[in-house]
């Protein structure tokens, strides 16, 4: 139940987080725009930013998983932040119905479904 809270709160406070004061960035599409721009730019830092730290919560949930746990909350592995980015650019190319989803939404299921803890 404390990893739930924690999870739930650190999510509530990323997603309240906006990119810049002149464009919220809110959905899937709005983080992928960000994910596609020049490596050195303030918008990709953003993005790497945004799915590193999601990333680092999944990693530190999924490290405390049980092995029969029915449906484990966090990823497995040791991802570099490049890849979690390029997971993220790969799945959302591959699932357009999901642009319109929170982009919490959109890299938790990306990072869970490339480095499952089941």
């Amino acid at each position: 139940m404390t990893r739930r809270l924690l999870i739930l709160t650190v999510v509530s406070v990323l997603s309240s987080l906006p990119a810049d004061a002149a464009t919220p960035v809110r959905s899937v599409r709005d983080l992928v725009h960000m994910c596609e721009m020049p490596t050195a730019s303030p918008p990709y830092a953003v993005c790497l930013g945004y799915i590193s730290a999601v990333g680092d919560i999944l990693k530190f949930l999924g490290a405390g998983t049980e092995p029969h746990a029915a449906k484990p909350i966090g990823i497995c592995g040791s991802p570099t932040y490049g890849e979690m980015v390029e997971t993220f650019l790969h799945w959302a190319k591959a699932n357009h119905k999901h642009w319109e989803d929170h982009r919490t939404e959109g890299v938790m299921q990306a990072l869970e479904e490339r480095w499952p803890c089941s």
